[in-house]
């Protein structure tokens, strides 16, 4: 099974936060939806943040994806904007 190595860019400090694994990408993305109903720097500030997908993890060799040839622009992939989310 693949996992998703998952992370949060903060636009303004120019890095990503923790990597953590996520089932799929929609499993991320509804993750992050659930933490902006909190009250915290991503709720009150959703156009400083976006969700990337920054890896795959094989789950059963433990290897992770390292792009080749044509791929190697694939990653990090951009998956949703907060600001979108917040939207909604």
């Amino acid at each position: 099974m693949i996992g998703y190595l998952m992370a949060v860019l903060d636009k303004k400090a120019g890095t990503y936060g923790m990597v953590w694994l996520a089932p799929s990408k929609g499993v991320a993305v509804r993750q992050v939806s659930d933490q902006l109903a909190n009250e915290d720097v991503y709720s009150k500030h959703p156009e400083d943040f976006a969700l990337y997908c920054v890896g795959e993890l094989d789950q059963q060799n433990g290897e992770v994806n390292a792009p080749a040839g044509n791929e190697i622009d694939r990653f990090p992939e951009l998956v949703i904007e907060f600001e979108t989310l917040k939207q909604e």
